[in-house]
């Protein structure tokens, strides 16, 4: 009787401690889907803001090559 009582404690804990592990393990799994969805939505977000400042300093590299080109043309007549 004594030892079934054991046993039974026993099966309890290991229970209830796989059930405690198994949903830890979908509430990281759950935080990595949404780390992954954040960095997305950041990656995106960084990329909406460089492009326009990447695209100006192009912008801004071929006019001063032009006024460059400029000044040397009205240099040599």
């Amino acid at each position: 009787m004594n030892i079934s009582k054991v046993c039974i404690v026993i099966l309890v804990t290991a229970l209830l401690a796989l059930t405690v592990s198994c949903s830890d393990n979908e509430d990281l799994n759950e935080k990595s889907a949404i780390r992954k969805s954040t960095d997305k939505i950041a990656q995106e977000a960084t990329e909406m803001i460089k492009n326009p400042i990447n695209e100006a300093k192009e912008v801004a590299e071929l006019s001063t090559d032009r006024a460059h080109q400029f000044e040397e043309a009205t240099t040599q007549e």
